[in-house]
């Protein structure tokens, strides 16, 4: 008996906080409601936003998971998930203090070679190395058409966007090429901007979305930079700030950008994002070439919100030991984390 009334005056308590005007973030009430048993939990990065995507997007429904793969390094340990018992749920909302919610997150970024290295297809390798890393969001360069692309979401289970940039060969060996973006979180408003070029260079673009993690609001921003002119790099990175400048959620940008840390583009682009590597890389973090790395050309790059209750923060992040491409993958671990604040005396 005493359990039921226990149960009840939380159940009250949860119902007073989803109807305060306070309250801001709906997924994150409903969060709360589903974990009225004998913990509050916050999921790990495997938990149920994985969603099927809004009718007439561009964005593929997703499959069941496929179990993970051994390859040559496997995917680190993810974050332990965070568990908060109804005890000290009680006590925050008995003190009027705020609710944390975390959720962990694992991005990858791979320029794959169209699946296509060593005079063959490495399709099946690539599809084997991404399993093994577990990702929860992974931005994709070099993708050939769009059949690639739904084999390896379908068999990782996530949700795809894919941002066609060019087309190359001709008649029926013509294949759409460019970037993509799988999620396991529902995807919103997925779009591919062209960046600036000019003749005789390949068309590059910068593909968008909105996911939802946790019920928080997160921008991915995937991009592969031209690889033959420099100034036409730095102004293809000068657009692409000028979008993150004015985007007011937390925020990733991963790809293959063809420079140095140390380079003009790079400079430009630490003026609004902060690197993962530097942040918590350990080593030179080189990608290329992927047999005996000496230069680091690919990044996941992060920024935060604008508002003070959103926090976006770079755990790990790790070279991958894959040898499905030319290059080698990043993987990182971020933890996304929103304030809530309570519906205090009512």
């Amino acid at each position: 008996m005493a359990s039921t009334e226990r149960s009840r005056g939380l159940t009250t308590a949860l119902r007073r906080l989803a109807r305060s005007p306070r309250a801001r973030d709906l997924g994150v009430l409903l969060t709360i409601v589903v974990g009225l048993g004998s913990l509050w939990a916050v999921t790990d990065h495997r938990s149920g936003d994985d969603a099927p995507p809004p009718p007439g997007s561009s964005v593929a429904s997703g499959v069941p998971v496929a179990p993970p793969a051994t390859v040559g390094q496997a995917a680190p340990h993810s974050p332990a998930r965070v568990v908060t018992p109804v005890k000290e749920l009680k006590r925050l909302l008995a003190e009027c203090q705020g609710l944390t919610v975390p959720a962990d997150l694992v991005v990858v970024t791979y320029n794959i070679k169209s699946a296509h290295y060593g005079g063959g297809s490495r399709l099946a390798g690539i599809i084997a190395e991404l399993t093994a890393m577990t990702p929860d969001i992974v931005f994709l360069q070099e993708v050939r058409g769009q059949a690639q692309l739904r084999a390896i979401s379908s068999a990782l289970g996530l949700a795809e966007v894919y941002g066609v940039n060019i087309r190359l060969g001709r008649g029926s060996a013509a294949a759409e090429y460019g970037t993509a973006i799988l999620s396991r979180f529902p995807v919103q408003d997925p779009v591919n901007i062209r960046l600036p070029n000019r003749a005789g260079l390949e068309q590059r673009g910068l593909l968008r979305a909105s996911v939802l993690v946790q019920g928080t609001p997160l921008t991915v921003y995937g991009t592969h930079l031209q690889h033959t002119s420099a100034p036409m790099r730095e102004a293809q990175m000068r657009a692409i700030l000028e979008m993150v400048s004015e985007d007011p959620h937390a925020k990733i940008l991963g790809g293959d950008l063809n420079d140095s840390p140390r380079s003009r583009v790079l400079s430009s682009a630490y003026t609004e994002l902060q690197d993962t590597w530097v942040a918590v890389g350990e080593g030179a973090g080189g990608t290329v070439p992927a047999a005996r790395p000496r230069n680091r050309i690919d990044y996941l790059l992060f920024d935060q919100a604008d508002d003070d209750a959103t926090s976006l923060t770079p755990l790990t992040a790790q070279v991958m030991g894959v040898g499905s491409s030319d290059h080698r993958a990043i993987r990182a671990t971020y933890r996304l984390t929103r304030e809530i604040e309570p519906a205090c005396g009512s």
